[in-house]
């Protein structure tokens, strides 16, 4: 439940920042559109490196505790993108730490099933992101319909659901990887032949 939630809100912040990063980028900074290009080229490299950065840390730290760091952090940048400042450095980390734990989420869900329900609780977990696209674009679109600005309904439905999906992922029990041998552990090694 806790896995699906904060996939679920994750994704708010991945469609307004990624899928309608342009028409952010565009109307809130009024920044043309050849220039929006520019800068979602730029901030997507620095997500790629995100994914780097945050594979490794998931491996020193944690995978649970890299996600949330990352999607907490992400918020915070990707609030004052939503008014002002300098949009290429604040999208481009706002990307580095939305889009950079999910080299670690990939590895917690999985792990965070048994073997035997593994592919069907990662199923329903990714199934959430679809969902929570849907519900920011309908969320988005309201307030806009309503008279609101891009400003606010990127607050809303993008930087303050991705800060609140990486306090939420803290929620959910922190996983010891399969991988870890039983001498690792402590334990005897057992032989595979």
């Amino acid at each position: 439940m806790v896995l699906g939630a904060a996939f679920l809100l994750n994704w708010f912040a991945i469609q307004v920042f990624s899928v309608l990063g342009t028409t952010v980028i565009t109307d809130v900074h009024h920044v043309s559109f050849e220039s929006s290009l520019v800068v979602l080229i730029l901030s997507n490299l620095v997500g790629y490196l995100g994914y780097l950065a945050f594979g490794f840390l998931g491996d020193r730290i944690g995978r649970r505790n890299a996600i949330a760091l990352g999607w907490t952090t992400a918020g915070i940048y990707c609030s004052p993108a939503c008014y002002a400042g300098p949009v290429t450095a604040l999208y481009s980390l706002g990307l580095f730490f939305l889009i950079g734990p999910y080299a670690a989420l990939l590895f917690f869900i999985g792990e965070s099933f048994p073997t035997t329900i593994r592919a069907t609780g990662g199923a329903l977990v990714a199934a959430m992101g679809p969902t929570g696209a849907i519900l920011a674009g309908l969320g988005a679109t309201y307030l806009l319909n309503a008279g609101s600005t891009w400003q606010l309904a990127a607050l809303c439905f993008g930087a303050v659901p991705c800060f609140v999906s990486g306090l939420l992922i803290c929620a959910a029990p922190k996983v010891v990887p399969d991988d870890v041998s039983e001498a690792e552990r402590g334990g005897v090694t057992r032989s595979l032949a």
